[in-house]
């Protein structure tokens, strides 16, 4: 039996999801692909109050669902329907949506890749005066 109580929770946890991608635009979270120039302290209480909010409640939902999937299912056939709901969207959007994600990053100066990578190798990313990114180098000695 459908759970229409559930699937407007679904609805309402998924916009704010999008609202908390919008909102990181103009929050002083630093690691986003698409940064406003002026953040806004409003939006940074809205993006850190949603963010733990939405996602907390979206994998507190996830975990039920998989409960109430797993009572009308064998674990074979769960793990076989998640895999073909969620590993093509995954893929689809990864070819799709990713090589537009890093045209966006690369036109705005923030390639968010190679700053992961220059953190985990002892770089360190930086801002400068214009906003956009500087990589400083230092080596740890160990």
């Amino acid at each position: 039996m459908r759970r229409t109580d559930i699937d407007v929770l679904r609805i309402l946890l998924c916009g704010a999801i999008i609202l908390v991608h919008a909102l990181a635009i103009f929050a002083f979270e630093p690691h986003y692909h698409l940064k406003s120039s002026v953040p806004s302290p409003t939006a940074s209480l809205l993006f850190d109050v949603l963010r733990a909010a939405a996602i907390s409640s979206w994998f507190i939902l996830a975990g039920w669902s998989a409960v109430v999937a797993l009572r009308t299912r064998s674990s074979g056939r769960f793990a076989k329907e998640r895999v073909l709901r969620l590993l093509v969207p995954l893929i689809f959007g990864i070819v799709i949506f990713g090589s537009m994600i890093k045209y966006i990053e690369l036109y705005d100066g923030r390639d968010m890749a190679f700053m992961v990578c220059a953190k985990r190798n002892g770089c360190r990313a930086s801002c400068n005066s214009t906003g956009r990114s500087a990589i400083s180098i230092s080596f740890r000695v160990t």
